[in-house]
């Protein structure tokens, strides 16, 4: 599921919109090309939350 909008998307913070998510449990993964020093990556990378999101 795609996120429904970024509402701020810093070096340090990442602020999203979901839409309504089914009760359970998630993982979210962040597709970037940032390599956090200002420049980008050729391919992009995956990088999953370490905590799972729980939706009751």
């Amino acid at each position: 599921m795609k996120l429904s909008r970024i509402v701020a998307n810093n070096p340090s913070e990442l602020m999203v919109l979901l839409p309504t998510l089914e009760s359970g449990d998630y993982e979210l993964e962040i597709l970037t090309q940032s390599t956090g020093g200002g420049s980008f990556l050729k391919q992009a990378r995956t990088i999953v939350l370490d905590h799972i999101l729980t939706v009751v």
